[in-house]
């Protein structure tokens, strides 16, 4: 049986995920693509813009960058029974929710999977998570 594929939105989600005992292959989506230049479209291009801009606002090297997000995409192309978006509802997440569908669209063949979204309502100690 093929694994899962769970696509998570940032390094804090990962280490709440890594206590679940959840099975499968995991991408951490480390983008902050409601800040700086984007594109319509996910290509090649988009990402030497993304390096850049990145680098240049947060002091680390394109090659860091090309690192820990895009190389990590290369997962997308392996075959997965499901894939879960790990996202929450704020803008930050929205957004880099909506550059993971549109990845998943171009590289996965979507005709035998199951794609859902687990997006938690509420958090200890936080009102209104929503």
């Amino acid at each position: 049986m093929e694994k899962a594929l769970h696509i998570l939105n940032g390094d804090d989600t990962l280490n709440g995920f890594n206590d679940s005992g959840l099975d499968g292959d995991v991408i951490v989506w480390r983008e902050v693509l409601s800040e700086g230049p984007v594109t319509k479209t996910i290509d090649g291009e988009f990402w030497t813009m993304r390096a850049k801009w990145i680098s240049e606002t947060f002091k680390v090297t394109p090659e860091y960058y090309f690192e820990r997000q895009v190389d990590k995409l290369a997962q997308f192309n392996c075959p997965h029974e499901e894939i879960n978006l790990w996202f929450e509802f704020d803008l930050h997440c929205q957004v880099n929710m909506l550059a993971a569908m549109q990845l998943i669209e171009q590289q996965v063949d979507l005709s035998q999977k199951a794609i859902y979204l687990i997006s938690p309502d509420s958090y200890p100690g936080i009102d209104d998570f929503r």
